[in-house]
This record gives structure tokens, C-alpha cells and sequence, in this order.
């Protein structure tokens, strides 16, 4: 049987891989990823790698949810994307070979798939309504943050979620980006809001039927 969420969080821990969520954080990922299975599939699209806890995280959940449940619908990937600028600058900090070497460590080959590049440049080449969630949690600054909203709303699927963490006055740039896309966006978004530690959440046409894309 495929590990569950606690499972993960042993073996993480047994690979000394850090993360900035907390495992609170991190369990509401599991729990989002298994939802996008059940409504229609799709990807799953992380901007912003580090050392890679919330990709293993997601892909995880969809490798155990496609165990738990056959008869839905086939499960999508998770696609973590960074520039890994400076991170072998960093001991705290992944490389991007540390991250490949996960995918093999966690048995995610057919679920998971780090990307080395330009984030909003990835956005732009993927097929429209090809995602069902993004997480995205890159650089904080509102003129890039703006640029990955804007690259990934036309990407996202009817049924689906755009999400990110540090939505707190200590990150005007991504509190004035949220702000600024929401309203730019409106007829398209159903709710924001914060959710756990700084958390903002839109949501698209909520995930509410069998099926829905």
C-alpha cells in the first residue's frame, strides 16, 4: 500500500527535508490534491520548489488516492517549477538535482516532475485548462507574482484552485497581487480568502459535482 500522509511526514523527516509550511499546511495540500482526482482530473502545478516537501507532498496524495480509488477519474501530475537561482549558494537549499533524485527516493516517477526554469515561462507553454490546482509560492514580489496569475488563469480548469502562502502585510507584494487579480478577475473568481498561517485561496467555480471540468 501506497504511504499516507503521516507516512510521508517519517519519511521526510528521515531525509532531513525541510520545509517553510508545517505539517498543518501541508496536510490540507494532501487533502486538495486528492480532491482534484475526483472532480475531472488534471495537473497539478507548484511554482516554487525549495527543497521540495510540498511537491512530494501532492504527488503523494495523488499516487495514494489513485490506489484507494480506481474507478475515478485518472490521476494527474504534480509539476513543481523554480530557477533554483542561488540555491547551491544555500546549504539549506535544494539544487535541482536533489530534487530529481526524490522523485526515485519517494517512488513518485509517475506523479511528480521537477522543472528547472522560468516559472511564468513554463505557465505559458502549457495547454489552456490543463490544471486543476496551482500552488504558488515563488518570488513574492507583486510584479512576478501578478505575472504567474495572470500566465495561469487561462491554464486553469472550470472546476479549480489557485493558492499561496504569505498572504500577510509582511508581503505587500503578494497581498496587493491577490488583491489586484481578484478584482481584475471577478466574473471568473467564486471566493478568496486566507486559509491557516497567511494562506490565500481563489477558487474557482467551486468543486462541488462528479465529473465537473
Amino acid at each position: 500500500m501506497r504511504p499516507g500522509f503521516k507516512d510521508i511526514q517519517n519519511m521526510m523527516k528521515e531525509h532531513g527535508i525541510v520545509s517553510s509550511t508545517t505539517p498543518g499546511e501541508q496536510e490540507w495540500l494532501w487533502s486538495m490534491a486528492r480532491v482534484s482526482r475526483g472532480y475531472g482530473g488534471g495537473d497539478v502545478l507548484e511554482c516554487g520548489s525549495l527543497n521540495g516537501a510540498t511537491a512530494i507532498v501532492m504527488a503523494a496524495s495523488l499516487a495514494r488516492y489513485a490506489e484507494d480509488r480506481p474507478d475515478r477519474n485518472a490521476p494527474g501530475r504534480v509539476i513543481s517549477v523554480d530557477n533554483y537561482s542561488g540555491h547551491e549558494q544555500n546549504p539549506a537549499h535544494n539544487c535541482f538535482e536533489d530534487n530529481v533524485n526524490l522523485v526515485k527516493e519517494f517512488d513518485l516517477d509517475n506523479y511528480l516532475t521537477f522543472v528547472k526554469g522560468d516559472s511564468i515561462e513554463y505557465i505559458n507553454s502549457l495547454s489552456k485548462r490543463s490544471l486543476i490546482m496551482a500552488w504558488l509560492d515563488s518570488w513574492h514580489a507583486y510584479k512576478w507574482l501578478m505575472g504567474e496569475l495572470n500566465a495561469v488563469m487561462p491554464k486553469m480548469k472550470r472546476s479549480s484552485m489557485i493558492c499561496g502562502h504569505d498572504y500577510s502585510f509582511g508581503q505587500n507584494g503578494v497581498v496587493f497581487a491577490v488583491e489586484d487579480f481578484r478584482k481584475q478577475y471577478q466574473e471568473n473568481v467564486v471566493g478568496v480568502g486566507a486559509h491557516l498561517r497567511n494562506w490565500w485561496v481563489i477558487v474557482r467555480h467551486p468543486l462541488t459535482g462528479e465529473g465537473v471540468q
